[in-house]
């Protein structure tokens, strides 16, 4: 990770600064990719560091569980969504008395309030916090297959090892622009068909005008004794329900 502060320890620190526990199924790459997206994007900010990609295969459990192994505390509450080194907050909770469970400490006082939470995170990003130039210099390391952990994570339909997983990502993601373009092309034949449409529709308009405006000529008178019986004319509403149909046969060849 490069900082724009000297201040601020690397992912490439000695592991002896830290001594945390790693949790099953990580590795020491992908925890420095984890420390990494912290920083950048806020402790416990799940969606962001998950639509990241930069951790593929990790569940928000399995997340939470490294977090908590990294800054040597089960309670998380007062530092979400903060910009933070989680190895700063790690040397500040090692020297520290208390009951421990995996090297984590555990909150053994009375519940805390919302408005504890909210205060003590002002307090730690005033103390520990990073600056938006640090924030913005941060590079996310790109993971590598032989980075990654071989934990088999089970699903509803059976188990698949993370390069599986994350090899099924990579395909409905091609999949997904396919069908996008498929989309994006019958759209532009619809809009071409709706606009054929409209023109037609608008010759028409100009015929029947057309036609209401020439006068009848006057008809001959009848000399037999059967009179000529007179054509029916169509009502305005007969004729426009039959364009109607006309319009409706030529859009469903045109499917």
């Amino acid at each position: 990770v490069e900082m724009a502060s000297n201040e601020v320890l690397h992912c490439n620190d000695s592991k002896s600064l830290w001594n945390y526990t790693l949790s099953p199924g990580w590795t020491e790459k992908e925890v420095e990719v984890f420390r990494a997206a912290l920083m950048k994007y806020g402790m416990g900010s799940w969606t962001q560091i998950v639509e990241s990609r930069c951790l593929p295969g990790k569940t928000v459990a399995q997340l939470n569980n490294q977090m908590q192994r990294m800054i040597g505390q089960q309670s998380t509450g007062e530092f979400m969504k903060c910009h933070i080194d989680p190895a700063d907050i790690f040397a500040h909770n090692k020297p520290r008395p208390g009951r421990r469970k995996n090297g984590c400490l555990v909150n053994t006082g009375d519940n805390r309030t919302k408005e504890w939470y909210k205060k003590k995170r002002q307090e730690n990003k005033k103390k520990w916090g990073l600056t938006t130039e640090q924030i913005a210099a941060i590079v996310i390391p790109t993971l590598k297959k032989e980075d990654m952990s071989n934990v088999m994570i089970k699903t509803v339909t059976g188990g698949f090892g993370r390069q599986n997983k994350y090899d099924r990502i990579k395909s409905l993601e091609e999949r997904i622009k396919t069908l996008e373009l498929e989309r994006s092309k019958r759209m532009n034949k619809k809009e071409g068909t709706i606009e054929k449409m409209e023109i037609e529709d608008e010759n028409f308009e100009e015929k029947k005008e057309k036609k209401e405006k020439k006068v009848k000529k006057p008809g001959r008178k009848s000399t037999g004794r059967r009179k000529r019986q007179k054509k029916k004319e169509k009502t305005q509403e007969e004729i426009d329900m039959e364009y109607a149909r006309q319009l409706q046969e030529q859009f469903d060849m045109e499917q």
